[in-house]
Formats: structure tokens, C-alpha cells, sequence
């Protein structure tokens, strides 16, 4: 029994069974009492066996491969399903969750989405089996690689790859991938170059997921994109489409192309974890929902705008993104209704019971226009408009990972990383960073020479300081961050201060010359005096 909150009389509770699940006690989750398993029966479910693995993903990959593919595909197609499971338990051994590494957890959503990766490309595109073991390696690394936060770890994965391409599918990455490699040797940094995409023709009807090798055509196309997002938007972006910034964008495309695709952005402030969104929103043409935060916003306007973004990807079937950062989290209930809508697609209870019915209402000439043969009752109308959410709604968050916050929400709400894609952004690489200064300095008037040194030095004082803040964390235990912006700072500074010393030295160079002059005047002036 129960008792009553307001007159405390007894409530007798009558046919409830109570069902309950969690992980294992671990990473973060405390074990739960005797007192409280005394009272449930427990029934424990086991890792599944290789040989169940094998089955459930070589049955979908045969399934794929027998539209049309070539008969050796089958083969290959059991070849990748054990390449990627040696993948998959080779990243649990090797890549433990640690403080700073709290989204080192993997699961097999992750072995799911290297397959379904695998299958976005057709059989009209994908005709040789190099190709396929190309797009494999393409896959692993967007799930597995894009998380690791070190060089280290990097070349680890690196090596796993390296030496499962050889084990099961007895080809060399280095032949597989010479052509992104002008000595024919390939490194880990080489792969940064291996590119698959729909967005590679923007004027075609249909988009095809097919691998990208002009990489000078590649950066045309997204200088394209930005260029019409910047015509029809409000807030026009002045980006610059170096390669890194190219990664970035075609991993949030390859995510969102993904019915249930939600993606974890994880990066310093400043880092262009949300340009990098809008734009590759904009690319697939899907509509972008943000939250404004206001000094009165709260629980309720919370509720209201979720129920929006519900209602506009369940009802109107609009595929829309909603991207959320960690400095829009008020209250930490956000979180966890952020974690309910990536795990089940609904937030218990957030609809009333008028809302409800209209919900159910609109749902089912949703399903006659669409002629899908389902029962008109309340609850399976409701499931529909659930599984529409799901299938359109794309959910993107973008965290910092300074603090603790960010590692107490992964350990409170495990959907963040169970849900998402994560995708790290890492500090700029030097490329990047003369890509910039030579785009910001373009308009300043410089010789090529000096134009060069001072490109040179704004990447030396960026580096420098990057440096110099680990050895001042290794020393004092202190953090010092150097952002992107930061360094956009620097340039910006430079520019301005250019240009008011440029200004300065000529009012100086204009104020003599108009002394010189007058005095050239007075001076003719006297000899004509003279001469009278």
C-alpha cells in the first residue's frame, strides 16, 4: 500500500507489476542494495556471443547485398561484419573511459552504425570491392575514430585499422588507399582526405552517398552552399572552408542523411560546432529549431518549445534539426528530457489530454493520406506520430568539455553517448590556421612578402601559446584555453591597428605636406613683395 501526500490515508495499490532496467554497476553507476533487489525477481541478460552478432549484422548486410550487388559482395559483405566486430572489441579493450575520457563507452548501437553506413551507398555506385573496403574504413572511422581525443589513441586506431584491413579482408590499406598518398605509403593523417557524401551535386534530385576524390571541387561545392545559405539567411555566416572545416560538415551530413540520426558536437567555445550544423542543416534542407533563451525562460517555456519541435517533425513531417548547447541549459531537467526524446523519441506526460486528441486526430488523415493500414485506436495513432519524430527529428548538441559538467551529464544521462554519433573537434591544424589569416588579410593592403611573415607570425603566436598553456597546466595545474576565436581576435587586432597607424602616419605625412605647401606659397608670395 501507499499513503495519501495531502491526508495521508492509505491507498492500497492493486495488479501493479513493477518493472525495472539498468546497466551493470560501473563507469559511474552505483550498485544497488539487497534491500531493494529482495523485493524483484532479476533477470540477467548476457553480452550476446560472437556467433549471435555474426548472424543478426551478416543477415542485414546479405540482405543489402542481394539488390542487385555482384555475387562477390555476399562474401565481402561476411568479410566486414567480421572486420567490423574485431573493430568493435579491439575499441572496447583499447579505449577505456577514464575522467578525461568519460565518452570512451561503446556499444553495440556503434557496430549498428558502422553497418548502416556501409549500406547508405547503392548498388549502382558501389561496383568494386576496393571500393566497398574504402567505404568500411570511411564508416569505422566516423563512428570509432571521431571520438578519440588524442594523437595517441589516434595512431592506435590507426593500427587496428591497418591490421584488420590485412587480417579479414586480406588487402593492404596502403593499395586500397594510394591514391591519397603521393609516395604511396599511408599514414593516419592521409585518411583525412578519404571523403563519402550526397551533397557532392547540389543541382541533383537525388542524392547519392558515393565517395568524394576531388577535394579542390569538394571545397567549390561547400563555398557554394555558404554562399546561397548567406543569400536567403538572417544571420549570413563568414566562414572559411579550409579542410578540417570540410570534415566537420560532411560527418554532420552523413549523420543527419540517418533516420534516428542524432549527433554529440563536443568542442571548445568558439570551435564552429554550430556554423558547422547550420550549414550542413541547410545542405540536406531540413529546417533548424533553436531555443532562445531569455532572462524569464524557463521549465514551462522549455515544455512549450519541445512540444513545438515535436509537433513539427511528427505531425507537419518536417525533417528538422534541433541543435542545443550546454550554455542554454538552465536547469538540468533539460537534460533528462533531452535524453528521453534521443532514447524513445517522447517526453512522458508532456502532451495534455485535449493535445493528445488532436494529436491523434491529425495523425490518422496523416495515415490515410499516406494509406498505411493501422488501427484507429488513441494509442496506435499516438505510436505513428512517435515513430514520425523519430524518423525526422535529428537531434544535435554541442558541449564544452571543460568542467566537470559535461562528464556528470554523460554519467547521469547515458543516451548522450548511446543515442549520438560524437564527433570531437579538435584544436585547428596549421593549414587551417594560414587558410584564415590569408582570408582575413586578403582585403589589407601588403606586399606578398610581408603579407606572408605576417600570416607566419599569427600562427606562431597561436601555436606558441598552445604550447606554452600545456606546460603552464603540466606546471601550476591550471588551465589556459586557446580558442578559435581567439586567434580570430588576433587577426582582427592586427587589421584594426593596421589600419589606425596606417591612418595616423598619413593625417602626420598630410599635415607636413600642407606645412611644405604653405610655406612654398609664403615664400612666393615674399619675392613678389620683393620685386615690388
Amino acid at each position: 500500500h501507499w499513503y495519501d501526500k495531502k491526508d495521508t490515508s492509505r491507498l492500497d495499490i492493486v495488479d501493479l507489476l513493477l518493472v525495472a532496467a539498468m546497466g551493470p554497476p560501473g563507469g559511474g553507476r552505483n550498485d544497488i542494495t539487497a534491500r531493494f533487489t529482495r523485493h524483484l525477481n532479476i533477470v540477467s541478460i548476457s553480452a550476446f556471443d560472437d556467433e549471435i552478432l555474426t548472424k543478426i549484422f551478416a543477415s542485414i548486410v546479405d540482405w543489402h547485398f542481394g539488390k542487385g550487388f555482384d555475387v562477390s559482395f555476399l562474401r565481402l559483405g561476411k568479410m566486414m561484419v567480421h572486420a567490423t566486430m574485431n573493430i568493435y572489441k579491439m575499441a572496447v579493450e583499447n579505449f577505456l573511459p577514464t575522467p578525461s575520457k568519460s565518452h570512451y563507452v561503446f556499444n553495440l548501437r556503434d557496430f549498428s552504425r558502422v553497418i548502416r553506413g556501409v549500406l547508405l551507398c547503392p548498388h549502382t555506385h558501389l561496383q568494386d570491392g576496393e571500393k566497398l573496403i574504402r567505404l568500411w574504413i570511411h564508416e569505422v572511422y566516423r563512428v570509432f575514430y571521431d571520438r578519440l581525443i588524442d594523437a595517441e589513441d589516434r595512431q592506435v586506431f590507426f593500427n587496428m585499422v591497418k591490421e584488420t584491413t590485412s587480417d579479414c579482408f586480406k588487402q593492404s590499406v596502403d593499395k586500397v588507399l594510394s591514391h591519397l598518398s603521393p609516395t604511396g605509403k599511408i599514414s593516419d593523417d592521409n585518411i583525412r582526405s578519404l571523403f563519402f557524401g550526397d551533397y557532392f551535386k547540389p543541382s541533383s534530385d537525388v542524392k547519392i552517398y558515393d565517395e568524394i576524390t576531388d577535394l579542390k571541387q569538394l571545397t567549390s561545392v561547400m563555398e557554394y552552399y555558404l554562399e546561397e545559405f548567406n543569400n536567403i539567411s538572417k544571420a549570413p555566416m563568414s566562414l572559411v572552408m579550409f579542410k578540417f572545416a570540410i570534415e566537420h560538415i560532411s560527418r554532420i551530413c552523413r549523420v543527419l542523411k540517418q533516420d534516428n540520426g542524432h549527433l554529440l558536437l563536443v568542442g571548445i567555445g568558439g570551435s564552429g560546432r554550430q556554423s558547422a550544423t547550420k550549414l550542413a542543416t541547410f545542405m540536406n534542407a531540413f529546417e533548424i529549431f533553436m531555443i532562445e533563451i531569455t532572462k524569464f525562460y524557463g521549465t514551462n517555456e522549455w515544455r512549450e518549445d519541445i512540444k513545438k519541435v515535436m509537433l513539427q517533425s511528427g505531425v507537419a513531417s518536417k525533417s528538422t534539426v534541433f541543435l542545443f548547447c550546454d550554455n542554454q541549459i538552465k536547469d538540468e531537467s533539460y537534460v533528462e528530457d533531452i535524453n528521453m526524446l534521443l532514447n524513445t523519441g517522447d517526453v512522458p506526460n508532456i502532451f495534455a489530454a485535449d493535445e493528445k486528441a488532436d494529436i491523434v486526430e491529425k495523425m490518422q488523415s496523416a495515415a490515410r493520406t499516406e494509406g498505411r493500414r493501422i488501427d484507429a485506436t488513441p494509442l496506435a495513432m499516438y505510436n505513428f506520430f512517435i515513430e514520425r519524430v523519430k524518423k525526422n527529428l535529428h537531434i544535435v548538441l554541442a558541449m564544452s568539455p571543460i568542467g566537470d559538467a559535461f562528464r556528470n551529464r554523460l554519467r547521469m544521462f547515458p543516451s548522450l553517448i548511446n543515442c549520438c554519433t560524437i564527433d570531437w573537434f579538435r584544436t585547428w591544424p596549421k593549414d587551417a590556421l594560414e587558410m584564415v589569416a590569408n582570408k582575413f588579410l586578403e582585403d589589407v593592403k601588403l606586399e606578398d612578402e610581408i603579407r606572408k611573415s605576417v600570416v607566419a607570425m599569427c600562427k606562431y603566436f597561436q601555436e606558441s601559446v598552445r604550447e606554452l598553456s600545456i606546460s603552464y597546466y603540466s606546471v601550476l595545474r591550471r588551465h589556459n584555453y586557446v580558442t578559435p576565436t581567439s586567434y580570430l581576435e588576433l587577426i582582427l587586432t592586427f587589421k584594426a591597428l593596421l589600419n589606425s597607424k596606417r591612418l595616423e602616419v598619413d593625417t602626420m605625412r598630410n599635415r607636413y605636406l600642407v606645412g611644405l605647401q604653405k610655406l612654398d606659397f609664403a615664400a612666393s608670395q615674399v619675392s613678389v613683395d620683393c620685386e615690388k
